[in-house]
């Protein structure tokens, strides 16, 4: 059982996605630069039931359902990234299943002030594949009726995809490279501009 910080909540995580990055590590040890060293858990979709709170928390309780953010930014005033709200971007950002150890695992502990209260309302079974769906909100509250729209592949981008052709975005073209991908976009839009990048592309 992990051991419970203050400002931490213990958690029994009750479903966890598979992430193509978590299949990377898993069947070459790595993705890009990153190299798994030394023993490490996969996972980082998750969600799960809080069975304890640590010293100081407030706003979390036992028995609340809750969606586990995996990346923990550093949260510090002098970091640019998160003091403008960008945390994702941290430079140093604590990240489950790479650096430590993933959510693939029965109980968790983690910083109370990264989970998220879910409503009953939501499976939990379903709430760890949410990764890519604030990209749709965002994509349909910017795009309007007859906006043309350019989507640089990628599973996030299938998403944006259908989130754009909801909000009436025209023309689309989506650029993949994984041609298996962009066959499939041609399949659930029909009304489709495709490239496939076969090499690199310049910024």
């Amino acid at each position: 059982m992990p051991k419970l910080h203050p400002g931490q909540v213990l958690l029994h995580v009750r479903a966890t996605g598979i992430c193509g990055s978590d299949v990377h590590f898993w069947k070459h040890a790595g993705v890009g630069k990153m190299v798994v060293k030394h023993e490490c858990g996969a996972g980082h979709e998750s969600a799960g039931e809080v069975i304890g709170v640590g010293e100081g928390v407030l706003d979390v309780h036992v028995g609340d359902r809750v969606a586990i953010e995996a990346g923990v930014p550093c949260s510090k005033p002098t970091c640019e990234m998160c003091r403008t709200g960008r945390y994702n971007a941290c430079p140093d950002v604590v990240f489950f299943s790479t650096r430590l150890s993933g959510l693939l695992t029965r109980f968790h502990a983690h910083p109370a002030c990264w989970v998220h209260k879910l409503l009953l309302m939501y499976p939990m079974k379903r709430v760890h594949c949410w990764s890519p769906w604030p990209w749709l909100w965002l994509a349909s509250s910017m795009v309007k009726l007859g906006d043309p729209v350019l989507i640089c592949g990628g599973p996030i981008g299938l998403v944006t995809l259908l989130a754009c052709v909801a909000a009436g975005a025209c023309p689309i073209v989506i650029t993949d490279i994984s041609e298996s991908r962009l066959d499939f976009a041609k399949r659930i839009v029909l009304c489709l501009d495709v490239s496939h990048c076969g090499g690199s592309i310049g910024a």
